[in-house]
């Protein structure tokens, strides 16, 4: 189990199901018991999302129990799980992914945020990027590793499933090798020092403002000028999806 995965199922037990169930006996407890603490977190204003993440580690420990033989069945599989709503997903399209980069030009992570909407990476597949994982000779990225902040201290952790372990190329012209982005490491050592991630590779750490470069035709294939860090993203019909940020 990931370490954020277990803190927040501690936290769920701590704070919600062992104040109202943790009194009743593990045989004893019913689906009856289970139904009115699902009802009573719903009306104490917790969202549909919250209140099945509860159902969903109460039913998993149940189950662990009834695999032991603690109990003779899982009361939690007779118990209704509340909807929740699928919300809509709206990615970017090509003009709100241009918008996007002119809003961030110039900024310390605009190279982040670039290669994250051009690869289409989650926030934490991006902050976990490290220059080994940058072939630019290649033109390709591997996805390795997340960063994740756990009790106040970073941590790099693998992708939560093997689909998430990915190699995606970089889109033209950012696969082209690039002077400033290769030697980005080398000339910010000073800044690594002073960082807080253990990792002097980190890419999100490393990259200078000085890894902008110009593109030789911008994003609507006129040959006007287009500056950018790392990839520009894919201009095409298709809509551009930014994941989870």
């Amino acid at each position: 189990m990931r370490p954020r995965t277990h803190a927040s199922y501690a936290d769920l037990v701590r704070l919600h199901i062992s104040p109202e169930l943790g009194r009743i006996p593990l045989t004893k407890l019913s689906p009856q018991d289970i139904q009115g603490f699902i009802n009573r977190k719903l009306a104490s204003g917790l969202s549909p999302a919250t209140v099945k993440y509860l159902y969903a580690v109460l039913h998993r420990a149940l189950g662990q129990a009834y695999k032991w033989s603690l109990i003779a069945r899982n009361p939690a599989t007779l118990v209704q799980p509340p909807r929740v709503p699928q919300a809509e997903v709206r990615p970017f399209s090509p003009d709100d992914a241009r918008r996007f980069l002119e809003a961030v030009r110039g900024e310390r992570l605009e190279a982040l945020y670039s290669v994250a909407l051009a690869v289409g990476l989650r926030q934490g597949e991006a902050l976990g990027l490290r220059w080994h994982d940058v072939d630019l000779d290649a033109g390709t990225l591997t996805v390795r590793d997340q960063l994740q902040r756990l009790d106040g201290a970073w941590h790099f952790v693998e992708p939560k499933t093997a689909r998430s372990r990915r190699t995606a190329h970089l889109p033209p012209p950012s696969s082209q090798p690039s002077v400033p982005i290769a030697s980005a490491n080398s000339k910010s050592a000073s800044a690594r020092a002073a960082g807080k991630i253990g990792d002097s590779s980190s890419v999100a750490k490393s990259a200078p403002r000085s890894t902008r470069r110009t593109s030789p035709t911008g994003c609507n294939g006129s040959s006007s000028a287009t500056t950018c860090a790392m990839p520009a993203p894919r201009c095409s019909s298709r809509r551009v999806s930014t994941r989870a940020w």
